[in-house]
């Protein structure tokens, strides 16, 4: 299901620790990973876990280049919304 907003509010609870959002970061690409090694695993379809992985990953850098955490999760539920 394509839903923005419950993105949005699972990702804002990460937006003050940056170390936990990284370790969800991290979880989110290890998981649709796992959906591409292993389909039926996770339910992600392949091309859809490859996006989830890409977007996961660009967040993860902007996280890393001290970007602002409410602008990058705002982003990131916009993009995972699409998937």
């Amino acid at each position: 299901r394509h839903d923005r907003y419950g993105a949005a509010v699972l990702l804002a609870g990460f937006e003050k620790d940056r170390p936990a959002a990284a370790g969800l970061l991290d979880d989110v690409c290890a998981l649709a990973a796992a959906a591409l090694r292993r389909p039926g695993l996770v339910e992600l379809a392949g091309a859809a876990a490859v996006r989830t992985v890409r977007c996961a990953e660009a967040a993860r850098a902007q996280l890393d280049a001290n970007m602002n955490a409410k602008l990058v999760f705002s982003l990131l539920a916009a993009r995972l919304g699409r998937v």
